[in-house]
């Protein structure tokens, strides 16, 4: 008969949960102070920002620039050929590569233990760690913990998301060859930044916000600029409107119905409308933390939880849900 195999029990001055920004710095800052440090981490070091989100974008924005020569367009009239997915994705995926490889060495130079599960709160002082299938692996006592497990594209079961011709922006980069258009739902950031990108590599862009304004975070100067150089880009934006339905015509094509029952038609469907926080698994609710109706954490002006040893940061407190802000 097997062995039973045991669970590993250690304790931490500070456990962090999740390897987002956020958690990253709240661990690094932790072990600079001497502290004994643990990042709970269930998917990959880095977490959305490094793999979906923000470094992807942006190394993807700078690819396309500098394929089309778009920055260089008041001083020459020649632009490159356009180029093709695979092009702009290589970059994507080589930066990526090395920075999983930076956050992995800042991790250890710094001696903090990175342990791959996911977690939950047993006690106020107490987090269990299971694998994929549920199977508790380690039992991890803590004198203070960081809540940092990000957030996720809310995928609404009435879209029908299919990694072909309609994406999240999680996978977004996954299409293997550049769409003649695309209909983007959500004037947000991500929104926004994909329709700039997209159209600067001669992709037609049809931009869907409910609200009557696009990037309504944002500074109005600085907002009224870039919606002058979407116009100047023939970006179609149909604002005070929100998606109904979403279908394929008989010509292979995606259908966009909106409320005001207008059909916008495009190759592929981009939607970044909504995110949820990663909180609901982890027994929040049983230590005593106060969440908002939306599983948002709440906490004060030290970002502190209503459970004393227990802080939280970064998409899991609200917006702005931006990587920069994660890491101050």
């Amino acid at each position: 008969m097997a062995k039973e195999e045991q669970v590993i029990k250690e304790s931490y001055d500070m456990v962090v949960l999740g390897c987002e920004p956020a958690g990253q710095r709240a661990a690094i800052a932790s072990a600079k102070l001497g502290k004994k440090t643990a990042i709970v981490e269930p998917n990959f070091l880095g977490g959305n920002s490094t793999h979906f989100g923000t470094l992807p974008s942006k190394t993807f924005r700078e690819a396309a620039l500098h394929l089309t020569n778009h920055r260089l367009r008041y001083y020459q009239s020649e632009r490159k050929a356009r180029p093709t997915m695979t092009e702009l994705v290589r970059r994507v995926n080589w930066v990526l590569s090395n920075e999983v490889q930076v956050i992995n060495a800042d991790l250890n130079n710094n001696g903090i233990t990175v342990i791959p599960g996911y977690a939950k709160f047993k006690d106020k002082k107490t987090i269990v760690v299971a694998e994929n299938n549920g199977k508790v692996t380690r039992e991890l006592k803590f004198g203070k913990c960081v809540i940092a497990c990000g957030s996720r594209p809310f995928l609404d079961p009435k879209i029908p998301y299919d990694g072909k011709q309609v994406f999240s922006s999680n996978d977004i980069l996954s299409m293997e060859e550049l769409p003649t258009s695309i209909t983007i739902i959500g004037g947000g950031i991500i929104g926004c930044e994909y329709a700039s990108i997209f159209s600067i590599l001669g992709v037609k862009v049809n931009l869907i916000e409910k609200r009557s304004e696009i990037l309504a975070l944002i500074d109005r100067e600085i907002r009224a600029n870039f919606v002058n150089q979407l116009d100047g880009r023939s970006i179609r934006c149909f604002l005070g409107d929100e998606f109904s339905s979403i279908e394929k015509n008989d010509n292979g094509k995606m259908v966009v119905t909106l409320a005001s029952n207008k059909k916008v038609v495009s190759e592929v469907v981009l939607v970044c409308v909504f995110r949820v926080v990663n909180t609901t698994a982890l027994n929040l609710d049983g230590i005593g933390v106060r969440m908002t109706p939306r599983h948002l954490i709440e906490v004060d002006e030290n970002l502190q939880t209503s459970v004393p040893n227990a802080y939280a940061a970064g998409d899991v407190i609200g917006a702005p849900s931006l990587a920069s802000t994660s890491f101050e």
